[in-house]
C-alpha cells in the first residue's frame, strides 16, 4: 500500500506548491492507467481547490496499447477533474 498522504502534503505545504505531478500507481507502486491504480485523485482535487490552486500540472501515465487512445483518455480525465473542482 502507498504510504503518502497527498492530501495531508497538500495542506502542509499549501503556500510552497508551483506544480503538481500526477500519476497513478498500483499497490505495488508501478505506474497504471488513470483510474486503475490507488490514488485517490477527487480527495486530491478536492484539496487543491481548498487552497485555490492555480499552478500548472504534469501527468505522468502508463501508456495502455493504443498510446493515443490513452493520451485522449488520460485529457478527459483530467478535464473533468479540472472542471469539477478548479474551474470558477
Amino acid at each position: 500500500m502507498l504510504k503518502k498522504n497527498s492530501v495531508l502534503d497538500i495542506y502542509k505545504f499549501k503556500n510552497e506548491i508551483k506544480h503538481v505531478h500526477l500519476k497513478d500507481k498500483n499497490i505495488k507502486n508501478k505506474n497504471v492507467i488513470f483510474g486503475k491504480g490507488e490514488v485517490k485523485f477527487k480527495s486530491i482535487f478536492e484539496e487543491l481547490k481548498k487552497i485555490n490552486y492555480k499552478g500548472s500540472f504534469t501527468i505522468e501515465s502508463h501508456r495502455g496499447k493504443n498510446i493515443k487512445n490513452q493520451a485522449t483518455k488520460n485529457y478527459i480525465f483530467f478535464k473533468k477533474l479540472i472542471n469539477q473542482y478548479l474551474t470558477v
